[in-house]
């Protein structure tokens, strides 16, 4: 699930979602397929109320631009959070595209419209889903069963990875402290959490906390613990998981890439 500095809602949604993935590898009852549909729609919710919040600065943004004390600030802003809400929204479209890719296979058409002015994302009902313990399309899609698979699986993360890096250039020569100074970060300052947050603070930088939480919620280990053992990401995520389970996977990555982006325009 997200890293970096997460609301009680989302530490909620989380420990839900591991209970649920667990008791499933018990092969408890299918009525714990249900169970995910209630994650399923909070994350969906949660996904809505991070894209408003978003839209609300670009909406500031907008408004500072006629304001004859502000718009100087606002123009040179501007360009800036325009740039962010392209990357952003480019990687997004590909999560949200390989969600209803998979849906399209198994359900015969796609499940999510997302608005591609205001970003919001609908979707049909969940409790329609007629293949909700679907296991083997989720696997064969992501869970690395094939080479094809385990690759289409890790380039989620590497997306991910890459996304994290253009969000924190594109910001690092935008920043300015209280004394008008600008806090520039170059590319070898991202190699590792540790050394991210040792520039961070090495520098002083006024958005250390902030930076340093997009960088550890868009990264994702090569390979996690599960069951006792050490798996590859995408094997651990996707593998033996059901469609329903994986709209929670796939919405709470939706939400590590918006949540980054808020944080990321806030700054500005």
């Amino acid at each position: 699930m997200a890293g970096g500095k997460e609301t009680p809602r989302q530490k909620m949604i989380g420990m839900m979602y591991l209970i649920l993935t667990a008791m499933l590898a018990l092969n408890v009852s299918k009525s714990i397929l249900d169970a995910f549909i209630t994650i399923d729609e909070q994350s969906l919710e949660q996904n809505t109320n991070i894209i408003q919040a978003i839209n609300g600065v670009g909406d500031k943004i907008e408004f500072l631009k006629r304001d004859p004390q502000a718009q100087k600030t606002a123009k040179e802003i501007s360009p800036v959070y325009d740039q962010i809400k392209v990357i952003s929204n480019s990687v997004d479209d590909h999560f949200y595209n390989e969600l209803n890719e998979m849906f399209l296979e198994t359900e015969g058409k796609k499940w999510f419209t997302k608005n591609p002015e205001s970003q919001v994302t609908d979707f049909l009902p969940l409790d329609d889903i007629t293949k909700k313990d679907d296991y083997d399309t989720p696997t064969r899609f992501f869970g690395g069963d094939t080479p094809k698979s385990d690759k289409r699986g890790k380039e989620l993360r590497k997306k991910l990875i890459e996304y994290r890096d253009k969000l924190i250039l594109t910001v690092a020569d935008s920043v300015k402290d209280d004394k008008n100074v600008y806090h520039v970060i170059t590319k070898d300052k991202l190699s590792s959490q540790e050394a991210f947050n040792k520039f961070l603070e090495d520098d002083k930088h006024p958005n250390k906390t902030e930076l340093s939480e997009i960088y550890s919620s868009l990264t994702k280990d090569e390979q996690v613990m599960q069951h006792k053992e050490k798996k590859d990401w995408n094997v651990a995520r996707f593998y033996h998981q059901p469609m329903v389970g994986v709209v929670s996977t796939m919405t709470s990555l939706r939400n590590d890439i918006r949540i980054a982006k808020e944080k990321e325009s806030k700054m500005l």
